[in-house]
């Protein structure tokens, strides 16, 4: 399985404390590895550019209206 790193995010969790920022998500196989500012990854790591995106890690049914 090749890791992914979906980058640049609007990234919301269930962290009070920072619930909403801007991150990188680094997933390794099927689960999530790292949350960050400017995560570093290796080339052979596939990127997704995220910018101007929300990004939901971990949630489940996520349809929603806004």
């Amino acid at each position: 399985m090749t890791d992914m790193l979906i980058k640049g995010g609007t990234v919301l969790t269930m962290q009070p404390s920072d619930a909403i920022r801007q991150a990188d998500v680094l997933i390794h196989g099927d689960r999530i590895q790292e949350i960050g500012p400017s995560l570093k990854v290796d080339g052979s790591c596939r990127i997704i550019d995220a910018v101007g995106c929300w990004v939901l890690p971990g949630f489940i049914q996520t349809h929603v209206h806004l």
